[in-house]
């Protein structure tokens, strides 16, 4: 919406193509602008201040001028007082419209009023001429300039059926100008959307890698149902393309053919499910996202994805074999990240495995001994993780965390409530009659100070 308000001035550019646009625009952007505020008259002032105004809106830099917007800003008359209210613009907005820009080689020899005046007249016109050419080089350069246009806020669906006629260009270069077309102003409820199936397929099954790669990155801005019903089979068969170019891109189109076509999944899934373990890197990335999005919405369909998952609390060996290659990891690594991971995978593990198996102490006091560093360090997140995970091992080897219960005790004078509170719940489950006094006189301190008193009363 912002940008549909952000005009340029196009009555005399389209008999150039886009390079020869912006080397006029960074030219002669603001010559004739300086030229007119170097003059005494406060009109010519004016009329420049308002020129640049305009340049601003579209996203140049006018800070060079403050000072003669100064000047404009101090003179009696009202009329040159308020041009400078469209000067004040949030920051947001001046970010946004910085990437817009347009010709402005010859447009400061009129008023503003004469400006927007021609933007309406004939920004269209000459677009319009060339698209009835024979030429498909000529349409598809006007194709390019409707890009430009799209961008900076035009409509150009009036062009829909010309943009047909550039896809289906034989050259490369012409059919990619057509696919950008339609990947910004198409939809899937475009009227004549349906004219593009078989050219679409003619692309998929081209020879071209690359002709088929363009025609999948377009149908993934505009596919609509009747496509995905007509064109999933043809998406499929590039699953098993021998380029990995194709593969990818088939693999994260069939995602957009899943929500708009369902009944594509059930056949797609088999081969959706080999691209896991695909040669290629990029094909498993591609692969896992669009899993997990499918995931998303109806997560049982594929817990078979994830067998470990579901076998590791009913096969105890494999938990078991799991145990010395994170407790390597729980040895040899410096992130605290990963640590907390293992040591939260290794709890989970020997809870699942503790029936029937022997004990595995030695993981258990390396966990509890590398929780302590992470209760013990002045990160208040770490601390908390640190504590969190103790209550769990709390749960099955209550010894091995009763040994740290001088630490927990110093974590009740924490800054932190959240702290406070979670040491307050540990120690809960550490009592025994052996440290039962100890614990009772360390909360009767921290009950009698006032500070403390209000958050443990409850």
């Amino acid at each position: 919406m912002t940008l549909r308000k952000v005009k340029g001035n196009f009555d005399r550019i389209f008999d150039k193509n886009l390079s020869d646009l912006v080397r006029g625009i960074r030219n002669n952007k603001d010559n004739e602008i300086k030229e007119e505020l170097r003059q005494d008259s406060i009109s010519v002032k004016a009329n420049a201040v308002a020129k640049l105004n305009y340049l601003q809106m579209i996203g140049y830099d006018i800070s060079w001028s403050a000072f003669n917007i100064i000047e404009v800003m101090s003179s009696q008359k009202f009329t040159y007082k308020r041009p400078l209210n469209a000067f004040t613009r949030t920051q947001s907005q001046i970010m946004t419209l910085r990437k817009v820009k347009g010709n402005f080689d010859r447009i400061f020899d009129k008023n503003l009023s004469d400006l927007v005046r021609g933007i309406r007249n004939n920004k269209d016109n000459e677009i319009k001429e060339e698209l009835r050419q024979e030429s498909i080089s000529v349409k598809a350069n006007a194709v390019a300039k409707l890009n430009y246009l799209q961008m900076i806020g035009y409509d150009i669906s009036w062009s829909a059926f010309n943009i047909i006629e550039v896809m289906s260009s034989q050259k490369f270069t012409y059919k990619r100008i057509g696919y950008l077309a339609a990947s910004q102003c198409f939809h899937e409820n475009t009227e004549v959307l349906m004219l593009t199936t078989n050219m679409i397929r003619k692309d998929l099954n081209s020879q071209n890698m690359y002709d088929a790669g363009c025609a999948m990155s377009g149908l993934s801005c505009f596919v609509s149902t009747d496509i995905s019903r007509d064109l999933a089979n043809d998406v499929l068969t590039l699953l098993t393309s021998t380029k990995p170019y194709l593969r990818k891109k088939a693999v994260l189109l069939m995602y957009k053919i899943f929500l708009k076509f369902p009944e594509a999944l059930k056949p797609a899934f088999p081969r959706l499910k080999e691209k896991l373990e695909d040669p290629d890197p990029g094909v498993q990335s591609a692969a896992v996202n669009v899993i997990c999005e499918l995931a998303r919405k109806n997560p049982k369909n594929y817990l078979s994805l994830a067998p470990f998952g579901a076998l590791t609390p009913l096969e105890p060996r494999l938990g078991r074999k799991l145990i010395e290659p994170l407790t390597n990891l729980i040895h040899s690594t410096s992130a605290m990240s990963l640590l907390y991971e293992c040591i939260n995978t290794v709890i989970a593990v020997l809870i699942s495995i503790s029936s029937g198996l022997p004990n595995h102490n030695a993981s258990i006091q390396l966990c509890v001994q590398k929780l302590r560093i992470l209760i013990e360090d002045s990160d208040q997140n770490l601390k908390y993780l640190g504590l969190l995970a103790m209550s769990k091992i709390l749960k099955t080897h209550p010894k091995s965390v009763q040994a740290h219960k001088d630490l927990v005790l110093t974590c009740l004078d924490d800054k932190d409530e959240s702290i406070r509170l979670r040491a307050l719940d540990l120690l809960y489950g550490m009592v025994t009659k052996k440290n039962l006094m100890e614990i009772v006189q360390k909360l009767l301190v921290n009950v009698n100070e006032s500070q403390m008193g209000n958050k443990y009363r409850d």
